[in-house]
């Protein structure tokens, strides 16, 4: 799609919706006059512009904000290139809030959602005051301090907890029982219990009334309903060391729970996450009393003390009921409310299945695990290391890609699928373990495949056209050094560039015309008995992975192999008029033009590139025997040290994700992973810019170095 046609299909598509409010467009570029040529009916009351602040262009007035204001703007899209995106958006933004001012770009991406609005709700800020320090000093004035349980000491890797009966359904589904609504049943079955102390036993009992399920059946999913919550819990550390705390303080300490879960399944569970140092547990099942109906006071006439302080994070069952009873209440917030009080609230509201919450469930359990967190901020979660990094904003698109890749693996009929180095590297092994994992069968085996843009562009060049292509990629060498770099010419193969006599420096490429030609014949002969050499059959059709690209190695590789090649992509991004876009190619994210980003991934994949590497420099040749000859490794010890900590985190998420959440045949929105990558914008989320000291990306065709983030000085 040429990118006026992107421009105008667009706006119709994102904007319609808003064609009766007043709206203004940021930017006055060529885009903005093909919007206003195409659509005069909208209500396009004026143009705005960092620089020109009056006048007119393109039969539209030019306005300040204040005018905008003035005239009762209701809308501003921002039609400006990425890169000034986020400086526009930060330029204008307070105004936007504060006068309700819908603020989009020309993608239709919400930019409080893409940068951040910083909004934190008043009435969190009082939380963010409270610290561990203020807890160990409640526990210091008391005697006797019980704990909540669920969201307290532990909490589950869902986003909520009832997301736990989604995943008993789906084992329901597989057990091939006829439950469609299984989660809603299930809870029926718990609320409407005619037993008043109605535990697990109990609800399955009379789940199986509701349904008519064997008891066979019956015991399966109740023992799955057990298995799924022992997969899924962990431990809050901060309040496990708040517990060991007021052990050793000599404290005594019972833990308090409602809950459906008796007293035995509680122990074993807790047991299995090593918190043992209470004295007892009262669970409202087994007494047939929640906290704000007696269990307190039944736990006090048996509990002998002069002081008590109850420490949980519901307001209502662990604050104002243990008030009641003459207990000292101590709140803390659970993750899903530290995600809501948080500059991390916004992601929710792209969350549509199972999936997708679990994704969210499994980044909130890693960074609000503690929940004093916040303590000192105004809601932005601070990150401080490469593991929780990888693991929260890298993990959840990579796994998200996993999935959508085994999806289309599934739908087509490929020989094999090649993991092209050195991109290729992290996600064979990935491919490796979820073909395991999920038990399918019949899946292509998988093929690292050593290959780079320079190995396939130097081993196809056969005609003045690929010369000529070549030749017009932007370099940063000398003309010499780009004949060497580009084509694998010998240096006494290399004429002297002479200024003047030639025209330019693809005419200068041409004047070696037949001894790129011979040495691309060389390479070429190589190459292809490398892939001899790993079994690629001539006939046959391959998925190749690659993973942000136009193209150019699926592109020119194409050319010269005997066997059809399709691509499968995380990211395929377009250049108007490049023979290297019209490659048969489909792809998680699409960037169709050049000028925005259309997934926040797009705009961060250089990022991603250093991360998913191989630790092999790049390939550039073959030799005689069909054996890769690398580049000189340019990174530092560090750098790769950076990339194992980045890929183990990335693995660590994955299968976490993988080994307790994932749910079959339920999709996930895309656009789930790309809000989580999102949130490590600095609009959102404070981190230690140490993250990302000194990582390079280096381009194998001559571009040069791109720097992602110079160490500060």
């Amino acid at each position: 799609m040429k990118s006026d046609e992107y421009v105008v299909h667009s706006f119709r598509a994102h904007f319609a919706a808003y064609k009766h409010k007043n709206i203004v467009l940021y930017g006055t570029g060529p885009h903005t006059k093909i919007i206003l040529d195409h659509y005069s009916d909208y209500p396009i009351i004026g143009l705005m512009d960092g620089f020109k602040k009056e006048g007119e262009i393109y039969g539209k007035r030019l306005l300040t904000m204040e005018e905008s204001l003035q005239l009762k703007v209701e809308m501003i899209i921002v039609v400006a290139h990425r890169w000034n995106l986020k400086t526009i958006y930060q330029r204008i933004r307070n105004v936007c809030f504060s006068n309700q001012i819908l603020l989009y770009g020309i993608n239709g991406r919400n930019l409080f959602d893409l940068f951040g609005s910083g909004h934190i709700a008043e009435e969190s800020l009082d939380y963010f005051q409270v610290s561990e320090n203020d807890l160990s000093k409640q526990i210091d004035g008391h005697e006797v301090i019980s704990f909540d349980v669920f969201d307290t000491l532990i909490m589950r890797k869902t986003l909520y907890p009832a997301d736990v009966l989604d995943l008993v359904g789906s084992k329901a589904e597989r057990m091939g029982l006829d439950l469609p609504d299984f989660k809603k049943i299930r809870k029926k079955a718990e609320i409407e219990n005619p037993d008043p102390g109605a535990n697990i036993y109990s609800i399955y009992r009379y789940l199986q009334i509701l349904t008519g399920i064997s008891d066979a059946d019956r015991e399966q999913l109740m023992q799955e309903e057990i298995a799924v919550e022992k997969r899924v819990i962990i431990r809050r550390e901060k309040m496990v060391e708040m517990l060991e705390y007021a052990h050793k303080a000599g404290k005594r300490v019972f833990l308090l729970s409602d809950m459906y879960l008796p007293r035995t399944i509680m122990e074993d569970i807790l047991a299995g996450l090593g918190i043992r140092n209470y004295e007892d547990i009262w669970v409202s099942c087994d007494y047939g009393a929640s906290k704000g109906n007696g269990l307190f006071d039944i736990f006090k006439a048996q509990v002998k003390g002069s002081s008590f302080l109850h420490i949980g994070d519901n307001e209502h069952a662990d604050g104002l009921s243990a008030q009641k009873s003459g207990i000292t209440p101590f709140l803390i917030q659970s993750a899903l409310n530290l995600l809501q009080m948080s500059s991390y609230h916004s992601v929710v509201k792209y969350l549509g299945t199972i999936n997708d919450r679990s994704m969210v469930g499994l980044c909130i359990s890693r960074v609000f695990n503690n929940p004093f967190c916040l303590y000192g901020t105004r809601g932005r979660p601070m990150i401080d290391n490469v593991c929780d990094a990888g693991y929260l904003f890298f993990g959840p698109i990579i796994t998200n890609f996993m999935l959508w890749l085994i999806e289309q693996l599934e739908q087509e009929e490929y020989e094999d699928i090649l993991f092209s180095a050195r991109d290729g590297y992290l996600i064979q092994q990935l491919y490796d373990h979820i073909v395991g994992a999920l038990g399918l069968k019949n899946m292509p085996e998988g093929i690292y495949f050593q290959s780079s843009r320079k190995l396939c562009t130097v081993a196809s060049v056969e005609c003045e056209e690929d010369i000529v292509w070549l030749a017009k990629y932007r370099s940063e060498h000398s003309p010499e050094k780009m004949m060497a770099q580009r084509f694998e010419l010998k240096e006494d193969e290399i004429l002297p560039y002479i200024e003047g006599y030639y025209p330019d420096v693809v005419a200068y490429a041409l004047a070696h015309k037949d001894k790129i030609y011979a040495r691309s014949a060389q390479i070429r002969s190589r190459y292809l008995s490398y892939m001899e050499k790993i079994g690629l059959n001539p006939g046959k059709k391959y998925a190749l992975f690659d993973f942000c690209a136009i193209g150019t190695s699926q592109y020119f590789l194409s050319k010269i192999v005997p066997f059809d090649v399709e691509g499968l992509f995380l990211c395929r991004y377009y250049d108007n008029g490049n023979i290297v876009s019209n490659v048969k190619a489909k792809s998680l994210f699409t960037n169709l033009s050049t000028y925005n980003n259309d997934s926040y991934f797009f705009g961060q994949y250089y990022v991603f590139e250093t991360i998913i590497t191989s630790f092999d420099p790049s390939v550039v040749n073959m030799n005689e025997n069909g054996e890769p000859i690398f580049a000189p490794e340019t990174r530092s010890e560090k750098q790769l040290a950076y990339v194992e900590k980045m890929q183990e985190a990335i693995r660590n998420y994955y299968m976490d994700y993988l080994g307790c959440l994932y749910v079959k045949n339920q999709s996930i929105n895309r656009e789930a992973s790309d809000m989580i990558l999102n949130l490590m914008d600095e609009g959102y989320t404070d981190k230690d810019s140490s993250i990302f000291d000194d990582i390079y990306l280096i381009d194998d065709m001559g571009r040069g170095t791109l720097e992602i983030k110079r160490k500060s000085s």
